[in-house]
Formats: structure tokens, C-alpha cells, sequence
């Protein structure tokens, strides 16, 4: 797999969940010893480069032809069914919401469309256990209040120093104080966090 591409798998109760490269994807799955079966998947629709999206098909169909399986160590091997391994895994240990210092990629500028983070600039949260969130919006700190009920999440409004920026920084953070205390659900796949409003 590429540098700066994943393509993850989380098996759970019969669900198989991940990221293909570019898409997210689900699809269902069996097991019988070691034997294993998995449905047809369905992704998003997101277009990515073309070699990433060559990647991801490629690695769909493979997982969708997996026959059997075995674990060597923290290493998943998927075979098809001339036993051959068609996709290889290591296991990687899931992050949680407190215990990490997260970094945004992404941000919704109000207009609901999701942004990359601009050039140059890190938006971060520190969700503590104390149930306090701080940590930069891109120019200024922000510190705020936070209550989590399983995946739900709600943020108290941000306070947030004063310093001034450049405008498209100003801008940028300006919609990620807003995009906070609009969060209604959290999840985490890998280390990778999204939130959610209630729509």
C-alpha cells in the first residue's frame, strides 16, 4: 500500500467496516474455523487520484474473494481460494477519544461542505478526562466544556483567545468554533475521529 494510503478492515459481529484507500466501506461477513466469507461491500463515492482508486478496487475485490484466513502474530492473512494471500494486515492498536491529542483534516466552513485544513495551519483537540476540550483553532486557543454519552458528544460554546490572523486563518477558525458546539455524534475508525451534527 502506498505511503499516506490506508485501506483498513475492523471485524466485528459479523460487520466488516474500514477504509479502502480513498472510501469508507461496509459489507457483512462469516467465519467457520477457519474459513471466511464476505459479502459483496458498499463504499461512499468519493473520487480520489487515480492510482488510489485503482488501489481500492483492487483491493475490494480481493476481499471480497477471501476463502480462508489465519493470524501469525499481529498479522491477518486473507486467502482466496487457491490459497493463495491476496491481502495482508497489521493490527493496530484503536485510539480513544481522551487519550489522544487530535489533529483536524477536515473542516465544514458552513456552506456544508467539508475543507482541508489550509496550508500551513494546525487545528487541534484535547479531549481531557477531566471532560474539559481544549487546543488551537488555528490562531487563537480554545477551551471549552464536553459530555460524551456513548457516541453522542455534546461541546459547550468555545472561549478563545484574541490574537488576530491572517483572514483566510480567521475565517478557517471561525468555522471550526462553530462546527464544535453543532456536534451531536462521534466516531472513531483507526485514528481517524469524525464529528457530526444531528442532521
Amino acid at each position: 500500500v502506498p505511503a499516506n494510503t490506508r485501506t483498513t478492515a475492523e471485524f466485528n459481529d459479523g460487520k466488516v467496516t474500514g477504509t479502502g484507500g480513498c472510501n469508507n466501506y461496509f459489507g457483512s461477513y462469516s467465519v467457520n474455523g477457519n474459513q471466511i466469507m464476505i459479502s459483496e461491500v458498499a463504499a461512499t463515492m468519493k473520487a480520489c487520484p487515480q492510482p488510489i482508486m485503482t488501489l481500492e478496487q483492487a483491493y475490494f475485490k480481493a476481499l471480497q474473494a477471501a476463502a480462508t484466513f489465519k493470524i501469525t502474530g499481529d498479522t491477518l492473512e486473507l486467502m482466496n481460494s487457491a490459497g493463495k494471500t491476496t491481502l495482508k494486515f497489521q493490527a493496530s492498536q484503536p485510539v480513544s477519544l481522551t487519550t489522544t491529542r487530535w489533529v483536524a483534516t477536515g473542516v465544514n466552513n458552513g456552506k456544508n461542505a467539508v475543507v482541508s485544513v489550509a496550508s500551513g495551519t494546525e487545528i487541534t483537540a484535547i479531549f481531557g478526562t477531566d471532560g474539559k476540550l481544549s487546543g488551537s483553532a488555528g490562531c487563537n486557543s480554545y477551551n471549552a466544556g464536553f459530555q460524551t454519552s456513548g457516541t453522542n458528544i455534546q461541546i459547550s460554546q468555545p472561549a478563545a483567545t484574541m490574537k488576530a490572523c491572517a483572514q483566510a486563518v480567521m475565517q478557517q477558525e471561525q468555522a471550526y468554533l462553530t462546527a464544535l458546539p453543532n456536534a451531536a455524534t462521534y466516531t472513531i475508525r483507526d485514528d481517524t475521529m469524525e464529528l457530526r451534527d444531528a442532521s
